[in-house]
This record gives C-alpha cells, structure tokens and sequence, in this order.
C-alpha cells in the first residue's frame, strides 16, 4: 500500500534536504511539510473537511504545493482553476466544482471576488494559521507522522540535489 503522506515520510528522513526553489530560495522538506500542516489547519478553521473542494487561482507559488500536500492530511480536493480562461468560463467552472472555499493570490482579487464574494486572499493561508495545523513535537519542531514497521530501516543516502540553475 502506498503512503499518501510521503511528504511527512520525506521531511522526517530528510528535514533539511532542500525539496522546492522559488524566488531564490530553497525551502526543505521539514518546511514544506510545516506549510502543508499550517495550511490543513488554517483550511480546518474555514469549515473545510473531508472530500470538500479548495479553490485555488493564483499564479505559480509554493501555495499550490502547501494546498497539494495538505489533502493527504485534511482529506480536502484542491481545485486549481486556471487564470488564462475568460470570467464566464472561471464562473461555469466554478459552479460545477462547488469549491467550499476559493483562495487567490496577487492580482486576482477582482476575479476571485465575482466568483465568490467570500474569497479569500492567499496571506490567509500562508500568514494567518500560525501553528494550528501543526502536532508540535520536541524543541517545537513538527512530529514525523507515524511510519509503519517496513518503513523502520536505515536510510539511504541518496545523491545531493541539484544547485540552483544560474541566472
């Protein structure tokens, strides 16, 4: 069977081996998972649960990766709507899917407020849940989730990441 939370299995056996660059920056495993764990947390605090649909229309940002990893945890769906289609086709598309709630990101605000006058900005997500999602563990670091016996073996070193790519 396979692990839907293998990014909790990544950041416990390689917390800071670097995972995502965005905007110069490198960010880990252990703080990737610390997103996704904030973002199920701050997504709980909006009502939403299992199977329900997050909304996401925004341009690329690690937000989408926080929203993607935080399902395995909430049991939400994400529902990335694409912000090249015209406000009709976002409208038809949105009331197919039902979102519970739509998240957007810098310069969407207009679109997102015509879709759903309860959207909310991205900052709710990535400033506003604090620690909430998060089981706090030793020195306040997140706890690895529970891994199953066949998972308890040495690891592995596996080739260093790749340096940033220059310009």
């Amino acid at each position: 069977m396979l692990e839907p939370n293998w990014l909790g299995c990544l950041a416990a056996y390689h917390p800071r081996r670097q995972a995502v660059w965005f905007r110069g920056a490198w960010l880990t495993y252990a703080e990737l998972y610390q997103r996704a764990q904030r973002a199920a947390g701050t997504l709980r605090d909006l009502g939403v649960g299992k199977g329900d649909r997050v909304g996401l229309l925004a341009w690329n940002h690690p937000a989408y990766l926080d929203l993607l990893f935080a399902g395995p945890l909430l049991g939400h769906i994400l529902t990335p709507f694409n912000h090249r289609l015209s406000l009709p086709e976002l409208q038809a598309l949105y009331t197919y899917t039902e979102p519970r709630a739509l998240l957007y990101g810098e310069g969407f605000q207009e679109i997102a407020q015509a879709l759903d006058p309860r959207a909310l900005p991205l900052e709710v997500l990535l400033e506003g849940g604090g620690n909430r999602g998060s089981r706090p563990g030793r020195a306040g670091r997140p706890r690895p989730p529970p891994l199953h016996r066949r998972h308890h073996r040495p690891a592995q070193r596996s080739p260093d990441p790749l340096p940033p790519a220059p310009g």
